[in-house]
């Protein structure tokens, strides 16, 4: 798998032999059934497991959480992050981590975009050891971002890749744009805009059109 998928059909790349997994979790006890809130904190609380997992196995690296969905180190995309579906009790999260590899080898419309864990830390990782990591973090952090929402976001707080930055979240076709002011409890964006704070909960970084689709 060199691949993965993202939203609004944009293309994902994986060194060869990078992880790359869809993993079914349990939807935390507690948890509102058909909350339309909850998909955004779990989303980042899958974020901040990969980002958690990485370091703790790699502590060279330092990750940080890229809302919605992706970890990023030195400015560039290290992992993705896709909550697939909300079905039957259970999560579907798809996590792809290029473990493997470098970004010398990546289409070069995605090359200055992307890193890998060679190209910080000198080493890759293997894909079972990061996985052992991930899995328990990833459950603790969906409990804790449903119950415990306050402490979850200070957490998280300094984690965030955003914090401080100008940024415009695409959300259909509106466009917000102001300063970063960090991640609220419940899994949004805080922005600062002219017209006042607001929080973000669903959007994208990337302008529609202007998603990489391979090749």
């Amino acid at each position: 798998l060199t691949r993965g998928r993202g939203l609004r059909g944009a293309g994902g790349w994986l060194a060869p032999g990078s992880l790359a997994a869809s993993l079914v979790i349990p939807v935390p006890p507690g948890a509102a059934a058909g909350d339309p809130a909850a998909p955004a904190v779990w989303s980042l609380a899958s974020g901040g497991a990969v980002a958690e997992a990485i370091q703790a196995r790699e502590p060279r690296v330092t990750p940080l959480v890229r809302w919605p969905h992706a970890v990023e180190a030195g400015g560039r995309k290290l992992a993705g992050i896709l909550l697939e579906a909300v079905t039957g009790g259970r999560v579907i999260v798809g996590v792809g981590v290029n473990t493997t590899g470098s970004a010398a080898a990546a289409p070069a419309g995605i090359a200055h975009r992307v890193a890998t864990l060679p190209d910080l830390a000198g080493r890759g990782l293997e894909r079972g050891r990061l996985l052992a990591e991930l899995l328990p973090r990833l459950r603790g952090l969906l409990a804790e971002s449903t119950g415990e929402q306050a402490r979850f976001a200070a957490r998280y707080h300094g984690r965030c890749a955003l914090t401080g930055r100008e940024v415009t979240v695409h959300r259909g076709t509106e466009r917000i744009t102001g300063v970063c002011r960090g991640i609220a409890a419940g899994g949004g964006l805080f922005v600062d805009t002219p017209s006042g704070r607001v929080e973000i909960r669903a959007g994208s970084l990337t302008a529609p059109g202007d998603e990489w689709r391979g090749g």
